[in-house]
């Protein structure tokens, strides 16, 4: 079943209420906190441009070349990228390093405040890069939260990482090895909201690296050849730790992914859709995929809820299968693509070293939960199934605790939207990536109380109907002269938890008017924290 949490800037709600959260219209923009440091800028080195009315640029070498959503340009960036660059639709110029002095470093850096994506644009003049599969890595300096979303679960903004990186591969229609490419290159890296970020002095990398197709692959039933997909790895110790790695897909890739698992019959891998539900989306588009609750299933989910069925609607989701990196990624040596090291982080806090600074200077990521979802549950069983001649059978319930569900949104967005609102919804995942006991559960009783929500040969999902999950645990029968003998239900203590069970927590966000006010849905995935009540 699921909860919505809505709020009023001036009015407390109650935490189960059905309104959404309207922001008032005189609110300002938050200043950033802490002391500046003194900076230097060289003039003409970060030229803010205008994107949308100049279709040229001219790269560090000097040669002009056209922008890469123009017709004409140089790329193999499919479609649902190169569509989507309107500051209409969120999106921020943050670097432009064409016009500096480095040779080589032909990057665009945008940022959208909606979806708190940075999308990297860089256009390789020299020849193609030797190898087959390219790959791109964005990582911060400091402790920090800002790339908490990168594995298939996000993680909560009290959980920081050292010096974080995300790897994505090169968006590219190269169906076969998604190669880095002459022309222009693209690749994407969700941000988290972190809030103390803006007191830290965080420095942003930016690298490329090339290996053989044979070095990473892809598990499940997604293709690293769908031109919408993303390999997405999340490491806090180098680049060969790929233990919260996810598979993403994106555009046209990901609508037909999505409807490919929804089928007429209970054959459907999604299995709350079918039958007369099935055809609605199947021949719909992002908006009866989120009404129908599909977006609920994978690790994360960011789309708009067009009324449309437009081959651009914008969609992005993390699926179930998984990334194995089969060898060795640890140089960038192998290509000729600079890199760009020690770069100001926009929102944080300045030093003396950022001569250099963003056209958009604001805290980046749209959200992020505050601690860990908590899960309650009694360490008391109640019996009174009796299953002679050995054991009894004793239940307790597992439900969550909506106090714990505490939504920082970043302060910079409130000003550019209207309202927004949050649900939250709790799953089972009975088998996950092959694995039934994936999260190291104390206790593995029988888990009853949810309707089957997804199937495939490695993942069972279940969702909660009636607001709580039940787990049924065998043990003895009451015997002569114990107390609990007369009770309608005896008990027994239980030690520990079943863990196997996420929360999925979605913001809906509308922006305000003179932008695109199609409203934005971002769904993320937690592993909860587990208590007695």
């Amino acid at each position: 079943m699921k909860k919505n949490y809505l709020y009023s800037l001036t009015l407390t709600l109650s935490f189960f209420t059905s309104c959404k959260k309207d922001l008032p219209k005189d609110i300002e923009a938050l200043t950033k906190p802490g002391s500046q440091a003194t900076i230097n800028t060289i003039t003409g080195v970060n030229s803010c441009f205008n994107w949308e009315t100049n279709p040229y640029v001219s790269l560090t070498n000097g040669e002009t070349r056209i922008l890469p959503w123009y017709n004409g340009a140089t790329t193999q960036i499919p479609d649902f990228i190169l569509s989507d660059y309107k500051k209409e639709e969120g999106w921020e110029l943050l670097y432009n390093f064409l016009s500096g002095t480095e040779n080589g470093q032909n990057y665009l850096f945008f940022y959208n405040k909606f979806t708190g994506i940075i999308r990297t644009y860089y256009f390789l003049a020299d020849d193609v890069t030797a190898g087959s599969n390219g790959m791109w890595g964005l990582s911060f300096t400091s402790q920090n939260a800002l790339l908490n979303n990168v594995g298939y679960f996000a993680t909560p903004i009290n959980e920081l990482s050292q010096d974080p990186l995300a790897i994505s591969s090169n968006l590219s229609l190269d169906a076969t090895t998604k190669g880095i490419s002459r022309g222009w290159n693209a690749f994407d890296t969700e941000i988290t909201y972190d809030p103390d970020a803006a007191a830290k002095i965080i420095k942003m990398r930016v690298f490329s690296t090339t290996s053989n197709i044979s070095q990473v692959s892809l598990s499940g039933d997604v293709q690293l050849s769908s031109a919408g997909t993303i390999v997405s790895v999340g490491t806090k110790n180098g680049l060969q730790d790929a233990a919260n790695s996810a598979a993403k897909s994106g555009g046209d890739a990901a609508k037909d992914y999505i409807k490919s698992k929804v089928k007429s019959d209970s054959s459907s891998f999604i299995k709350k859709i079918f039958g007369s539900a099935a055809s609605v989306v199947i021949g719909g588009g992002v908006k009866e995929i989120i009404n129908a609750g599909i977006n609920l299933l994978f690790g994360s989910f960011i789309g708009k809820k067009s009324e449309t069925t437009s081959t651009t609607q914008k969609i992005e989701f993390k699926t179930n299968g998984t990334i194995n990196l089969l060898g060795t990624i640890s140089s960038t040596s192998a290509n000729n693509v600079s890199s760009i090291a020690g770069l100001y982080t926009p929102g944080t806090r300045p030093d003396l070293s950022n001569f250099l600074l963003p056209c958009f200077d604001k805290q980046l990521g749209v959200w992020n939960l505050e601690s860990k979802p908590v899960l309650l549950t009694s360490q008391q069983a109640t019996g009174g199934n009796h299953l002679p001649p050995d054991d009894d059978l004793y239940q307790r319930h597992y439900f969550l605790d909506p106090s714990s569900i505490k939504v920082k949104i970043n302060p910079d967005l409130l000003p550019e939207i209207e309202s927004y609102e949050v649900s939250t919804d709790l799953f089972y995942y009975d088998q996950f990536k092959g694995n039934s006991n994936w999260n190291n559960s104390v206790m593995t009783g029988l888990i009853t109380g949810g309707i089957l929500a997804y199937q495939d040969e490695a993942n069972k999902f279940y969702q909660v109907q009636h607001g709580s999950f039940t787990e049924n645990i065998r043990g003895p029968i009451p015997v002569p002269g114990n107390p609990n003998e007369d009770n309608d239900l005896p008990t027994i203590t239980v030690g520990g938890f079943n863990k196997n069970f996420v929360v999925k927590v979605t913001v809906t966000i509308i922006p305000k008017t003179g932008y695109d006010k199609t409203p934005i849905v971002i769904t993320r995935s937690y592993i909860p924290d587990y208590q007695y009540f």
